[in-house]
């Protein structure tokens, strides 16, 4: 007479156990997931002290609910968590936590490892070279910013890069449905250091090259750089600076950067030492300061060795096709100066 309500008992409790077991796991999943896509994007912050452990959210639910795998309270939820209907939802709920989980990547930015001045970055993200996020920002106020990708089925292949600042090499990182792409900026790109370089005619050469102002000149000049076995050239080289040193983006950002007052101190003590009068020098100064080439022949890093050439060549026609003549030939390595200026010298200067 007593086997029934004891059967019953322990089919209710063997059901709790089961019922807890999924709920269990179910909590587990959901806060990893959560903190994994969501809680940066929740509160665009990180907290205090890097983690929100898994088992801290389980303490707190239990402490909530008071639920025990011993002891004689007999909750409501103890008594919801016996009930088979309970058993099918959980089971649902698992099923379906699992397809999110799956399915769920997100990508986070955050401003960490930044040196003096860099106040904060502005990040595209690629895809194909085509956009795939709006550009995303870090300061030093504003660390944190990214967003949650849901129901992603396939890889997609990313490129970070870092704009309105040339000193970082783009990077790349493939986003897979279930992963989280989390990048602190700049710390994980790498740094590179670009050099610019100014290519100036020395005295016998500038007064060979025709003005910037003669449309159509009886003796055309090229200049010609040699790097890696790429080959790249100035058909018509007048009485100008020319900048070159890094490929054409990164090379008009170099641009806006030099120092104009430096560089025409430079042009003035290198003139002085040939003795030249100063109001020989001032109208050099002008013209080479004032009309200026550049030349996105390759991004030199220190150590690079390079091969300058200048020529000749007769007629109105393209240098390469007509006849030439080369006047200079020189070899240079480039040093670790970020910005460096190559005296381009005749065999008399």
């Amino acid at each position: 007479m007593d086997s029934q309500p004891v059967k019953k008992v322990r089919v209710s409790e063997t059901r709790y156990r089961v019922n807890l077991f999924l709920l269990l796991t179910a909590a587990l999943l959901f806060s990893f997931w959560f903190y994994r896509h969501l809680h940066l994007y929740v509160t665009q912050t990180i907290l205090i002290g890097g983690t929100l452990t898994i088992w801290a959210v389980w303490k707190i639910l239990c402490s909530f609910l008071n639920w025990t795998f011993g002891g004689e309270t007999d909750t409501l939820a103890r008594r919801l968590m016996t009930k088979t209907w309970a058993t099918e939802y959980l089971m649902l709920s698992l099923f379906l936590l699992m397809i999110l989980f799956c399915t769920t990547s997100s990508v986070y930015l955050v401003y960490q490892g930044a040196e003096s001045g860099e106040s904060g970055f502005q990040v595209d993200v690629l895809s194909n070279q085509n956009p795939y996020l709006e550009r995303m920002q870090v300061t030093s106020s504003d660390r944190v910013t990214g967003r949650p990708f849901f129901f992603r089925f396939s890889k997609v292949d990313l490129e970070y890069r870092i704009v309105e600042n040339i000193g970082f090499k783009p990077l790349q990182k493939s986003q897979y449905p279930w992963t989280n792409t989390y990048l602190r900026v700049p710390q994980d790109f790498e740094r590179r250091r670009l050099h610019l370089l100014r290519l100036v005619a020395g005295p016998r050469l500038y007064v060979m090259l025709p003005e910037t102002k003669i449309k159509d000149p009886a003796q055309r000049y090229f200049l010609d750089i040699e790097f890696k076995g790429r080959h790249k050239r100035i058909d018509d080289l007048r009485r100008q600076l020319v900048y070159t040193g890094a490929l054409e983006k990164d090379l008009m950002e170099l641009l806006k950067r030099d120092d104009i007052d430096a560089l025409r101190r430079e042009l003035d003590e290198y003139l002085a030492h040939l003795k030249f009068p100063h109001t020989a020098r001032e109208p050099i100064i002008s013209s080479l300061t004032n009309e200026t080439a550049h030349l996105a022949a390759g991004e030199f890093q220190n150590g690079d060795e390079i091969v300058i050439g200048v020529g000749k060549s007769t007629g109105k026609e393209n240098s390469e096709s007509g006849q030439s003549k080369q006047l200079l030939r020189k070899v240079y390595r480039v040093s670790d100066n970020a910005t460096q200026t190559i005296w381009l010298e005749l065999s008399n200067d």
